[in-house]
Formats: C-alpha cells, sequence, structure tokens
C-alpha cells in the first residue's frame, strides 16, 4: 500500500518549487504592503475624535503638487499631497490664515458688493494661479481636516530664492485687499469670517 501511494505521488522539478515558492512569498509581501499601506492611511487621516476634541494635526511639511484641476479660488487648490511613501491624498486644499472672495455666488446684502465681490474673487484666484500654476510643486504644513467636509487646510508654501514663501502671507499684503485674514491669522474670534468686501473695507 505504501508503495502504491508513493508512485502516485508527483515530484516537480526543482526549480519549478523554487518558483512556487517565490510567488507564494511575493504574494505574502504584496499582501503585507497593502495592509500597512492601509494602516498608514488609517492612522494618519483617521476621522474619529471624541466630542471637544480639537482636530488633529499632522505637522508635516508635505510635498505637493497642483493638480490638473488646478487653482478653484483665491484660498482653495486642487492638490496631489504625498503624505507618505506611496502614499497620495487628492483633495481641495484649503489655504489656512485667509479668507478670499467668491467666485459665483456672492453673500454680499447690494448688488454693487455682490458684483464687486466677484470681480475680486476673480483676481484673487488669478493671482494663486500665477504662483501656483498647474504641476507647480509646494509643500504644506500643519495638515488637517477643514470643518466643510471633504477638504483640508493647511499653511501652503512654495519655495523661492530666500526660503520659503507662505501664500496666506502674498495674499494678505496685496492692495487693494483681496483676502482678509481669518482662522491662524485673524485675533479675535478666529473662526468669523471678516468679508470685509461685503462692509465697503
Amino acid at each position: 500500500m505504501n508503495k502504491e501511494r508513493i508512485s502516485n505521488i508527483v515530484l516537480l522539478p526543482l526549480d519549478s518549487w523554487h518558483r512556487a515558492v517565490l510567488i507564494v512569498r511575493d504574494a505574502a509581501l504584496s499582501l503585507l504592503l497593502l495592509l500597512l499601506c492601509m494602516l498608514t492611511i488609517s492612522i494618519i487621516f483617521s476621522e474619529v475624535t471624541n466630542a471637544g476634541e480639537a482636530p488633529k494635526i499632522y505637522s508635516g511639511p508635505y510635498v505637493a503638487y497642483v493638480t490638473e484641476a488646478g487653482v478653484y479660488d483665491g484660498d482653495t487648490i486642487n492638490a496631489e499631497i504625498h503624505i507618505a511613501p506611496g502614499q497620495i491624498l487628492l483633495t481641495g486644499l484649503r489655504v489656512a490664515g485667509v479668507d478670499t472672495p467668491e467666485i459665483r455666488r456672492s453673500g454680499c446684502r447690494t448688488q454693487a458688493m455682490k458684483s464687486l465681490e466677484l470681480v475680486l474673487g476673480a483676481q484673487a484666484k488669478a493671482f494663486v494661479e500665477n504662483r501656483y500654476p498647474v504641476g507647480k510643486r509646494f509643500r504644506v504644513r500643519n495638515l488637517q481636516y477643514d470643518k466643510y467636509g471633504g477638504r483640508h487646510v493647511a499653511i501652503v508654501e512654495r519655495k523661492i530664492v530666500t526660503g520659503w514663501q507662505r501664500l496666506d502671507d502674498e495674499l494678505l499684503r496685496v492692495r487693494p485687499r483681496i483676502a482678509d485674514p481669518y482662522g491662524i491669522n485673524k485675533p479675535v474670534k478666529p473662526l468669523q469670517k471678516l468679508k470685509s468686501w461685503c462692509e465697503g473695507g
């Protein structure tokens, strides 16, 4: 009986066994890498927070690029952020520290102010597009979820001769004004918007 069982065993050549072992090993490594990537994403960008807990801030810096969708408006850039090796976050990135005029629907009271806001909004968008064209490499710091769903907010900086230039600082220096300080740049009630263009400011 034992001889019959032995005779039914198919012996593969050594190189076939070697190939089979390599295939199994590669599959196991690929699965492990996938699990590690998923764990990294869940740790870095978990939206689950306790009630009353401050938003999680990831200091970075992270390398980012302007996507083909480009600049949305003066304070939002469609970005590809490299958050970890092999991990890319595609998001509408809100520029921390500023609020710029709307480009589509104005919230101002009078028609004159509505018209002014849309003009200033187009100017703010053009200003950012000139400095952050499609494909532009830049960096982000203090990355976190924006309070509006589906977006992120961060300090946005581009490389210049003397170092790194913050976009919020650039926008706030423009005159006539195309941006108001907001959030980290607003000394009192940081989450309240100024919208000076709606107040004749």
